[in-house]
């Protein structure tokens, strides 16, 4: 398959691009975000009756897709029925970001939010959030590598959701075809450009993968190369490095020389598309992608394995969602119930049961795994995640590795150039 380097190609680029520059909100990935997918149902629900007198607890929450949001709003229901003292009134927003800041500037917020993990630290060393009781959420339950983000010295202020990592996700069929033997967890970048040069079909208009110009699919690379992005205090960047060169050329070289392709280029909005609608062989997404295969093409023969190893080792990243309670909540005490009742084991069970998002539990996680065996490489990157840190301040940088990918893709700009410049706008999203 030959790079796509006319001006068509370019326009439908930059189209491409701002498609992932507007849908990249709250510091998550551009697709899928945990509260992007498609609602279902009304999007609040409350006892509608005039002389109703008891308190008012609201619950403001991502709309995940159908099966997604219905498991929650099942979880307030069944809360509701045991705590008749209160009334609840959910909001489950499809674009949360936008409904969190106002939520949280208002005087008075939601008794119980949603916040992912680069929120935590920002909004607890602000005062904005209440301390909670550790009782349904033992700490020494939480996994390891991602209780950092849930407390503030020593103290925990959001009770852990649900986690996602990142994977490659393959298609059989085609490897079978081709005559390659399945990924696995010893792969390392070499192996990788070599089955996706081989996997590469011209005739069939079949990449070896879809690439999508996009900093968190590039940032296990960056982390696999042994690089960062900023200092471990977040106060100056790193990312303009030898070992961030190597990755973003690596990543790059992949499309230019027609291995890859950004799933704008194979008409498709994500990744996971592409990889269904045969177009790719492989991908890199989360545990999202799992169900929504299985749902809308239950035929394909799909596979999952570990990311590959890079020059400094392995690396993937973690997304994580937790419950807080606004420390200006009107009915903080009933929150923190409600709180204690969604981390319980079988609540938390329940909400990923679907096999979208992993339990943070550790007690939970054997469980989910019997459940959704195929997702073994999801939760074996735990082990070694690297925690998505990046916060809202951090959005003119994604703009700049975003579009610098797509202009390297391209031919049109060089990988060092990108980095001096996403230095620079680190830098100053970073200054006081």
């Amino acid at each position: 398959m030959t790079n796509m380097r006319t001006g068509s190609a370019k326009a439908l680029l930059f189209l491409g691009m701002t498609w992932f520059l507007t849908s990249c909100t709250f510091g998550l990935p551009a697709w899928p975000l945990p509260w992007q997918a498609a609602p279902t149902g009304e999007p609040a629900r409350a006892t509608d009756s005039a002389e109703d007198t008891r308190p008012i607890m609201s619950v403001l929450a991502p709309a995940g897709d159908d099966e997604e949001t219905n498991r929650f709003q099942t979880l307030i229901d069944q809360f509701q029925q045991a705590n008749p003292d209160v009334r609840i009134v959910s909001t489950l927003a499809p674009d949360y970001d936008t409904a969190l800041t106002g939520a949280l500037a208002a005087s008075s917020p939601p008794d119980l939010i949603v916040l992912d993990g680069p929120r935590v630290h920002e909004l607890a060393q602000a005062g904005a959030l209440k301390p909670l009781a550790p009782a349904g959420a033992s700490v020494a339950d939480i996994d390891p590598t991602l209780r950092p983000l849930f407390l503030l010295d020593d103290v925990l202020y959001c009770a852990p959701r649900e986690v996602r990592t990142l994977a490659l996700v393959y298609n059989r069929s085609l490897f079978d075809s081709a005559g390659i033997a399945y990924p696995t967890g010893d792969w390392t970048w070499d192996e990788l450009r070599f089955a996706a040069e081989a996997l590469t079909n011209s005739e069939t208009g079949t990449v070896g993968m879809a690439l999508p110009p996009d900093f968190s699919r590039w940032l296990p690379f960056l982390y696999q190369a042994g690089g960062s992005v900023t200092d471990d205090a977040m106060t100056v960047m790193t990312i303009n490095s030898n070992e961030a060169h190597t990755a973003m050329t690596f990543y790059v070289m992949l499309v230019v020389d027609g291995f890859a392709a950004a799933p704008a280029d194979l008409e498709s909005v994500w990744g996971g598309e592409a990889l269904a609608q045969g177009r790719a062989a492989m991908a890199i997404e989360g545990n999202w992608v799992a169900p929504f295969l299985k749902r809308n093409y239950p035929e394909l023969n799909i596979g999952f394995a570990e990311l590959p190893r890079g020059p400094r080792g392995r690396a993937t990243l973690a997304f994580t969602t937790c419950y807080a309670v606004p420390a200006t909540a009107p009915n903080s005490a009933a929150a923190q119930r409600l709180v204690e009742f969604l981390v319980s084991p079988a609540a938390s069970s329940s909400l990923t049961e679907e096999g979208h998002a992993m339990p943070v539990r550790l007690s939970l996680q054997v469980g989910w795994l019997q459940l959704h065996p195929e997702q073994r490489p999801f939760l074996n990157g735990l082990v070694y995640a690297q925690p998505w840190r990046f916060g809202p301040r951090f959005t003119p940088l994604f703009n700049t590795v975003n579009t610098g990918l797509q202009q390297a893709f391209l031919g049109v700009r060089s990988v060092a150039d990108i980095l001096a410049e996403a230095d620079g706008v680190g830098n100053r999203a970073l200054a006081p």
